[in-house]
């Protein structure tokens, strides 16, 4: 939670330098406030809503796309911080980042009854509780972190095979247990960035995208598609899908970019991107807001054009808050 305007911001350097980040990020949180706004009402869709226990809609991404996005500036941000203020501060900084997205996702799912406080699971408890993990081996070499992944999936697909689904299923992420699975994802994720980021082969790293895509394939014949039990052939699939999508914005906004001068004047998106973990924070509050503006029975044309006035006014504050320089960022 960081005010960046005089203090070195290493990830503010490298989401500067790669304008395609910020759009990624900020397609990411644009459809999360579309989805707060629009999955409430009886007529919504069922590809706008979360896939019952099996299956996958583009709801599903929103978990994998927001850890994706914190593992893709992860290391780069971690190196510089160690070259910059040397390993203790570098560790205490990320220690407290991570623990403040805990802290702040256990005070927005807070849940208080007439039997006592109910803390509740949710997305910013697993980023916090991922990033934790992801400095615990970031330093770990890529072989023995690649070897780590796969026995976190195995163990945890084994499991999850003993016990009843249901248990976790109805759990945000899989709850405690899911972070087995989500540490995977961000060990895997973390080293196909770091290629990226040192080779800038996209030839590699799409190629990587499409081996995780077919391994989810393959594992689905076994193991149905599951993002509520967050199983190995989920997790492939929406690692392969998160590097894919990530690629061709590279391509757009990085390389295509240099003949189509247009595309670098791009200022929706990005400015939406730049301020993710403040926008994520603030649709604890702005969720409940069709509740009370429209009927249940709302019609379709009318919610969803509903959904798209909340993404334009989510990005007038995160323009505003680009202009006085303010960024919260996963």
């Amino acid at each position: 939670m960081e005010k960046v305007i005089t203090e070195v911001s290493t990830q503010m350097i490298f989401t500067q330098r790669f304008l395609s980040i910020d759009i990624y990020k900020g397609i990411m949180i644009a459809f999360a406030i579309f989805i707060n706004a629009t999955s409430y009402f009886q007529y919504t869709p069922t590809w706008n809503k979360g896939s019952e226990l099996y299956g996958l809609t583009y709801v599903d991404l929103f978990g994998p796309f927001f850890l994706f996005a914190l593992t893709i500036t992860f290391e780069k941000s971690f190196s510089r911080r160690l070259e910059i203020y040397g390993k203790f501060k570098t560790y205490r900084h990320f220690i407290r980042r991570f623990s403040i997205y805990i802290l702040i996702g256990f005070i927005i799912t807070l849940n208080i009854e007439s039997t006592g406080i109910m803390l509740k699971w949710g997305t910013l408890q697993m980023l916090g509780m991922t990033g934790l993990f992801l400095l615990l081996i970031i330093k770990v070499r890529a072989y023995l972190r690649v070897l780590i992944a796969l026995i976190l999936l195995v163990v945890y697909q084994f499991i999850i095979l003993q016990i009843n689904e249901l248990e976790i299923a109805t759990i945000p992420h899989g709850g405690v247990i899911g972070l087995l699975s989500w540490f995977s994802f961000a060990n895997f994720a973390s080293i196909v960035n770091e290629l990226f980021i040192k080779n800038k082969n996209m030839t590699q790293f799409g190629s990587l995208g499409i081996i995780f895509l077919i391994l989810g394939a393959l594992t689905s014949i076994f193991l149905n598609i599951s993002r509520q039990l967050v199983n190995m052939s989920f997790i492939f699939i929406s690692l392969g899908i998160s590097i894919l999508v990530c690629l061709v914005l590279f391509y757009m906004f990085e390389e295509l970019s240099a003949k189509w001068l247009w595309l670098k004047k791009e200022r929706f998106l990005s400015v939406l991107g730049k301020n993710t973990l403040f926008l994520y924070i603030l649709q604890s509050f702005f969720k409940i807001i069709p509740y009370f503006l429209l009927p249940y029975n709302t019609i379709p044309i009318v919610f969803f054009s509903f959904g798209v006035l909340m993404v334009f006014l989510n990005y007038v504050l995160a323009y505003l808050l680009d202009n006085f320089q303010i960024y919260l960022v996963f």
